[in-house]
């Protein structure tokens, strides 16, 4: 009796670790520019003129963001606690990326869901600051950086719908697969 007991415990706690590292839990509140740490600050000055700050807490920790758009694009900084670039953002639209890679996802994307709909496409930039700032005014370096791709979908899966988020690399192939948890809200939904 208590060998069953231990082995569903065991077995509960192994889905949980799986299923936790599968969903993705993010509250974003906006900020002033002087609750941002100074390294982020000084970092968006030299690229954006104006931007909107945020502060967000997710199961990885808390981080903060510079929002701004530049040459008609729409950007998105992450910053570590003290200032550190994490990653930047650049939302483009899958129709007008390279036809082998939207090929390469869209293959990955329909053996993991039954259907799906591209809400929402960033490349994602991982680079030192000085790369970052070429990139960001640029669209590009000649300096070493990883480039990736972060897709929003709305899919159907198990035959439940559901918001994902998908990381993928330069060359279409995912690397993440994440479930989008949508934050409570104070409002009455009829």
């Amino acid at each position: 009796m208590n060998f069953k007991i231990i082995l569903i415990t065991v077995i509960t706690v192994i889905f949980s670790a799986n299923v936790s590292g599968q969903t993705k839990y993010e509250k974003e509140y906006r900020i002033k520019e002087k609750d941002a740490p100074d390294k982020a600050v000084s970092f968006i000055k030299k690229s954006f003129t104006k931007c909107k700050w945020y502060s967000e807490e997710s199961s990885d920790g808390k981080t903060f963001e510079a929002k701004g758009k530049l040459n008609g694009y729409k950007f998105s900084i992450e910053f570590d606690t003290t200032g550190n670039v994490i990653d930047a953002e650049k939302t483009v639209k899958f129709e007008n990326m390279n036809s082998e890679i939207k090929q390469n996802i869209n293959k990955s994307l329909l053996k993991i869901f039954a259907s799906y709909k591209i809400k929402k496409t960033q490349i994602q930039w991982i680079a030192c600051d000085n790369t970052l700032h070429e990139l960001i005014s640029y669209g590009h370096s000649k300096k070493p950086y990883t480039l990736n791709y972060e897709l929003v979908l709305k899919a159907k899966k198990d035959s439940t719908t559901k918001f994902y988020e998908v990381l993928s690399d330069k060359n279409g192939n995912i690397l993440k697969v994440s479930e989008i948890i949508s934050r409570p809200t104070d409002n009455l939904d009829f």
